[in-house]
């Protein structure tokens, strides 16, 4: 296992984004194909209720299942994905988390000196449970994840 984890191809940054992609990829038309959007949908009304003027924090059953715990600034975050079709918005959706979560990789301090494949090596290995709940659920973890990390390094 040692020996595969520190092929060369795992230290080439193109190869790793695009592993990242094809999983996040394979993830989001697993649920479009089985219709598990209410993540997403939550995202996509904090867009169209604010811009309707309505309460984002009020129960919507007819749109989504669950409950918004997104602040109103989350509306610039989403509203290029909530206007396209619902399809191709988690798609967008989840590519740009991914690439989010692939950046914030590759800042922290010290991977380049342990390298990427260190590092995939752990997030595609070991970590497979998160990275499935991740993308199946639409959540924003990695796009908070980069964020913080932006913010530390401009701090």
């Amino acid at each position: 296992m040692k020996t595969f984890i520190n092929n060369p191809i795992f230290q080439n940054k193109r190869f790793n984004l695009t592993v990242f992609f094809l999983f996040s990829m394979a993830a989001a038309v697993q649920q479009i194909l089985l219709g598990h959007l209410n993540n997403y949908y939550i995202f996509k009304y904090v867009y169209y209720h604010l811009i309707e003027h309505k309460v984002i924090y009020s129960h919507y059953p007819a749109e989504y299942v669950d409950s918004n715990y997104s602040g109103s600034l989350f509306v610039f975050v989403i509203a290029s994905f909530a206007l396209l079709p619902d399809w191709l918005g988690l798609l967008f959706w989840n590519l740009f988390n991914t690439v989010m979560l692939f950046y914030t990789i590759r800042k922290l301090p010290g991977s380049d000196k342990i390298g990427l494949s260190s590092i995939g090596s752990f997030l595609l290995y070991r970590s497979k449970m998160f990275a499935k709940i991740e993308v199946e659920f639409q959540n924003t973890n990695r796009l908070l994840l980069a964020l913080l990390q932006i913010k530390g390094n401009y701090v």
